[in-house]
């Protein structure tokens, strides 16, 4: 019994601890006034973000521009855009303007630039791109807009100086991603690059990293990203990025939709975060949500979206709002007050009790190669991928692991 016992108390323990440390989506109070998605949102630096535009169900589109205020948890509608338009893309200026670049609506793409002027409520076009585009991906750096791909431009890069309202195409990309999604990495000056390269048929892709000075891909990571087949959001906490929505769970290799891609731009690794109350999970898909970071509170937000199922087709088309607090959670275990440990670098601010605070558990999607390839290199990553690892391998092995105490006994 006494093999046993230990086997019991291993179990129960691995059990607790992947429950515990999972991230969780929290639904706000607040609602968009109609489920949509292909909207974009913006934080504006304080207390409130700004939601442009996007479709509902039965082809419904919107012009509305939302703000939802962080404190106070509420949504109200302060200006409309001229036409509805969704799957646009925004940016952000030092004053606090806001952006909204090309997207699609009334049957018709865009290729205008939409000035939002909190202060006064005022919207109206400041220039246009060289041609029409939507889903395209956009960062700002200073007063530069660099816009990324799009479906009737995967291969462009596109600048707009929010200072002199000036565009022009700068140089074109060296792969086709459609879907797309970017963020910003300061403290190398470049953009990542996330989205399914049309020239690939492996099952992973790999994140590319493009050198804004250089305005060229100056390295490519191993093929550890999940195909991204529809619109995803993502967002970075300066450290590490985040791509919300946009892929397929896989039940049968281990992993569900119910997560967010983590991307480290050290090691160019792609991971995906398990998250609790997920809006989609399993095998389904969910698509087209717009997401932003507040950096005061270590939060990432999320606004509407719809599920797909395996055939591409909508389900439900979401109105909610929801938030992942990215800071470890903290775990309160009376039974290991005398030993209990810190496992994560960040320090417990709770005083009230002894808690540990675990990291959120994560599937790492094994790349099909390690090898880190710059454009001018001819290594080829490979291509057979892996089957990711899961928790319930883990528990699988421990009950092996069981029986076989059970037959020395």
């Amino acid at each position: 019994m006494h093999h046993l016992e230990i086997f019991l108390v291993v179990l129960f323990s691995f059990s607790c601890v992947k429950s515990q440390s999972d991230l969780v989506a929290v639904k706000a109070n607040a609602t968009l006034p109609k489920g949509r998605f292909g909207t974009c949102a913006i934080f504006d630096g304080q207390n409130s973000i700004f939601i442009f535009g996007g479709r509902g169900n039965l082809s419904e589109e919107f012009s509305d521009i939302l703000k939802y205020d962080i404190i106070s948890d509420t949504v109200q509608v302060v200006a409309s855009l001229p036409r509805t338009l969704y799957s646009g893309t925004t940016s952000i200026d030092k004053d606090g303007n806001v952006y909204y670049i090309s997207g699609f609506g009334l049957a018709s793409f865009s290729r205008a630039i939409y000035k939002f002027t909190p202060s006064s409520q005022n919207v109206e076009v400041v220039g246009y791109i060289p041609s029409a585009n939507y889903a395209s991906s956009a960062i700002t750096v200073a007063d530069t807009v660099y816009i990324f791909g799009g479906e009737l431009d995967v291969f462009g890069l596109i600048t707009f100086n929010m200072s002199t309202n000036a565009t022009q195409r700068v140089t074109s990309l060296p792969n086709a991603y459609h879907p797309i999604a970017t963020f910003y990495h300061a403290a190398s000056q470049s953009a990542f690059v996330f989205g399914d390269d049309r020239l690939s048929d492996s099952d992973l892709d790999s994140v590319a990293r493009f050198d804004l000075n250089t305005l060229r891909v100056t390295e490519y990571g191993p093929r550890s990203l999940l195909k991204i087949v529809d619109q995803p959001a993502a967002v970075t906490d300066g450290k590490l990025g985040y791509i919300i929505g946009g892929f397929y769970g896989n039940m049968s290799a281990g992993f569900g939709s119910d997560g967010i891609i983590r991307f480290d731009p050290d090691t160019m690794i792609a991971s995906l975060a398990a998250v609790n109350n997920f809006p989609v999970y399993a095998d389904n898909l969910f698509a087209g949500t717009s997401a932003v970071w507040v950096e005061e509170t270590n939060r990432i937000y999320f606004f509407g979206g719809a599920s797909k199922d395996g055939a591409g087709i909508i389900g439900e088309v979401f109105d909610s709002i929801w938030y992942v607090d990215l800071t470890p959670r903290q775990v309160t275990d009376p039974t290991t007050q005398a030993t209990t440990t810190t496992t994560a670098s960040e320090t417990s601010t709770v005083a009230t009790t002894v808690t540990t605070m675990t990291p959120e558990l994560t599937t790492t999607i094994t790349p099909e190669s390690t090898t880190r390839v710059t454009p001018e290199s001819t290594t080829t990553p490979g291509t057979i991928p892996t089957t990711p690892g899961s928790a319930s391998a883990l528990r699988t092995s421990y009950f092996i692991l069981f029986l076989s105490l059970l037959l020395v006994q």
